[in-house]
């Protein structure tokens, strides 16, 4: 029977090469050949910590190839179609994939595979931070044919020069709002400005408040709406400073415990929480509404965009290049286990910013 590659975690802090007889795919599944997977920092949480683990687990998260097998129910996409996927249920360093049709976008031929690769995860944490857990209105397309309510009410992101912060922005101004402020490090301002962010913010700055205060207009009513896209107890504190007492803020789990001051990320020290710890909950006034973002169920919790959101959204936005694919950094030397440890490791040691980490999957 033949067999696909896989790169998993067996155990807390090893990692190796498994081979899986390749699948067949069912009534409404879709078998690629993977050619290009993402990595990202939660990698090291479940390959350091065993967090959320289900050994052996399979790490990475996009991916990117060709389809080589449908299902009888999977009319509009063929054999040798390119696709990309949202990492879940299925992980993305593995040779062969089987994933629901549901959360795969078929690439247009104006976008490079590479690229496009690296869009699923935040395209989806994004539109769904927005529009589902911060309440923010749908528009029925991107960009929006008609301004919404609040177009001029200040918005704020914070980490926004993290990727997933890079497309909460950008989708922002897809959906006509005029008052985007990013906090971020000071190297992203020129690029967010780009992507759509009317001020950034430095969250180094020692007049962090005066900073947001000045940019929102909002004075000493706060700022209403706010997607927090690092959810740590420095953002919180930072947050709490300047969002209003009746205000809602999305943040994207896991809330991190031991990253605060740009520490590393090799696990020593670091806990993630799933659930927001009380200590936490209490940064905040109990009036101020806290959502937590949790974009690996987004299918669950909100039925607008489960089959629409990857299937058909993504490939009209990426062919009528409405949205920028992060930047990346790839690696394709030596052997794809090799490729995986060295991609982790990059993680650890925080050489990466404001850009996708891509491994070559296929040799």
């Amino acid at each position: 029977m033949p067999t696909s590659t896989a790169i998993v975690t067996t155990a807390i802090g090893q990692v190796e090469a498994l081979q899986n007889p390749i699948p067949e795919p069912a009534d409404d599944q879709v078998l690629v050949k993977v050619e290009y997977a993402t990595l990202s920092v939660f990698d090291v949480y479940v390959v350091d910590q065993g967090f959320h683990a289900q050994y052996p687990h399979v790490v990475g998260e996009n991916s990117g190839g060709t389809v080589v097998k449908v299902g009888a129910n999977v009319k509009d996409l063929q054999v040798g179609d390119q696709v990309v996927s949202f990492p879940f249920p299925t992980k993305g360093c593995q040779q062969y994939a089987l994933h629901p049709r549901s959360v795969l976008a078929k690439v247009p031929p104006n976008v490079p595979l590479i690229e496009a690769t690296t869009v699923p995860d935040n395209f989806v944490t994004a539109v769904y931070a927005l529009f589902s857990r911060l309440g923010l209105p749908l528009p029925s397309s991107f960009p929006a044919t008609s301004a919404p309510e609040k177009a001029n009410t200040p918005i704020l992101v914070y980490g926004a020069g993290a990727t997933s912060g890079q497309y909460t922005v950008e989708f922002l101004r897809l959906a006509g709002y005029k008052n985007v402020i990013a906090v971020a490090s000071s190297k992203h301002e020129a690029y967010l400005k780009e992507l759509g962010a009317t001020t950034v913010v430095d969250y180094k700055s020692s007049t962090f408040v005066e900073d947001v205060k000045s940019a929102s207009g909002s004075g000493a009513s706060g700022i209403e709406l706010v997607v927090d896209c690092v959810s740590l107890t420095e953002s919180f504190t930072n947050i709490s400073k300047v969002i209003s007492p009746t205000g809602t803020l999305a943040w994207l789990a896991a809330f991190k415990r031991g990253l605060d001051g740009g520490a590393g990320l090799n696990g020593e020290g670091v806990k993630l929480f799933t659930e927001l710890p009380e200590d936490a909950r209490a940064i905040f006034p109990g009036s101020v509404k806290l959502e937590a973002v949790y974009a690996f169920f987004y299918q669950k919790g909100d039925e607008r965009l489960a089959n629409t959101l990857m299937p058909v959204t993504l490939p009209k936005l990426l062919e009528a290049n409405l949205i920028k694919p992060n930047k990346y950094k790839l690696l394709d030397h030596g052997d794809l286990l090799t490729r995986t440890k060295d991609a982790l490791d990059l993680y650890r040691q925080n050489k990466i910013s404001g850009e996708k980490l891509i491994v070559k999957i296929s040799d």
